[in-house]
Order: C-alpha cells, then structure tokens, then sequence
C-alpha cells in the first residue's frame, strides 16, 4: 500500500534524481523491480542501501515543504 499520492511520489523520485542520490537509470531499473517483486519502490532503494533514511525523510520533508528536523543532536 502507497500512503503517498502518485504526485507527491513523482516529486519525490524527481527530488532525489535531482540531489544525485541515485540515477534515472538505477530509479527506472528499481521500479521495475519494485512492482515485480510487489515491494514498495522506497521500502527497496532503503532496503537495497540505495538511499539512506535520513536521506529520504529529507527529501519527503522538502517535496512535502514540511521543516525537516534531525532530533538526534
């Protein structure tokens, strides 16, 4: 299950593009992964250790224009 709007994940995929965090290349070979093996496109780039946590809890902050906050210091 998706709890983000097929836009809202377009940005963010676009986002991380963007930030060079991965390739276009490496996004689409991923999310043709992601739907055959029926797994969530981020759950797989965390799980594969594409992108880090924090770095996509960056990134879905920014796209959701929502103060990203580390509370770990």
């Amino acid at each position: 299950m998706n709890v983000l709007s097929p836009t809202t994940q377009k940005h963010v995929e676009e986002s991380l593009v963007e930030e060079g965090l991965i390739t276009e290349e490496s996004l689409e070979s991923l999310k043709l992964k992601a739907k055959k093996d029926d797994k969530p496109l981020f759950g797989l780039l965390l799980e594969e250790g594409h992108i880090t946590d924090e770095q996509l809890t960056k990134t879905l902050a920014h796209v959701s224009k929502v103060p990203y906050v580390n509370l770990n210091n």
